[in-house]
């Protein structure tokens, strides 16, 4: 079946030393397991997407890798999980000049932070919001 085909693409793509080829096969692994209803491995898979990503210099990518991650473990009711990966998305496509994206990332980490009773991670992503809005950035 699908995860028996999965096992030889990876083995494929280990060869092949490109982690953006490599973050096409998490990518596809992370799904894999988000259709058989395991959104905590599928978060994993989606972080180490977004890792390759980071690797390749491909920034805004990444960003949407971190956000499938916290959607992933928001599933999963891992929520401070998925508050620090949206958080990350936040801060990612922020840099990239994508200020709606990432005040949208930042609101819900916020949001995810509160429903995880995680005080310490609420105020990291308040601090941040608070240094973006005094930040001059282009219009997306």
């Amino acid at each position: 079946g699908a995860r028996a085909e999965m096992k030889k693409i990876e083995a494929l793509t280990k060869k092949i030393e490109s982690p953006a080829v490599q973050s096409m096969t998490e990518g596809l692994a992370a799904m894999l397991y988000l259709a058989e209803d395991n959104p905590e491995a599928a978060a994993g898979r989606f972080d180490r997407e977004a890792g390759r990503l980071k690797e390749s210099g491909l920034f805004e990518p990444m960003a949407r890798s971190f956000e499938s991650a916290g959607k992933a473990y928001e599933q999963a009711k891992n929520y401070t999980a998925a508050a620090d990966r949206y958080f990350r998305a936040g801060r990612s496509l922020f840099a990239s000049g994508r200020q709606t994206g990432s005040q949208n990332d930042l609101k819900h980490a916020v949001d995810l932070a509160k429903l995880a009773g995680d005080k310490t991670m609420e105020d990291r992503i308040r601090e941040f919001q608070a240094e973006t809005e005094k930040s001059p950035i282009s219009p997306e």
